[in-house]
């Protein structure tokens, strides 16, 4: 990843993180895994907005998260 890129995906990291985070954490109730899903949730935006021009980012990263968080829940209720 070049200099550009890295700086672009630390702008829109710390643009989204605690919007991010918190929005996972009222789904899951779990601090960890509220970090690992806003973590994995803007990396997924990241790889889109990469190779698809996408109007509203914080929308696509909405359903994103709301999408990991619904995965998270299935798998703690049927391990």
């Amino acid at each position: 990843m070049d200099d550009l890129n890295i700086n672009s995906f630390n702008a829109l990291y710390t643009l989204y993180y605690r919007k991010s985070f918190l929005f996972a954490r009222s789904y899951v109730h779990n601090e960890q895994a509220a970090e690992d899903i806003a973590a994995e949730a803007l990396i997924k935006l990241w790889e889109k907005l990469k190779s698809d021009i996408i109007n509203s980012p914080q929308a696509m990263l909405l359903t994103i998260l709301k999408n990991k968080s619904l995965d998270y829940l299935r798998l703690e209720q049927n391990p």
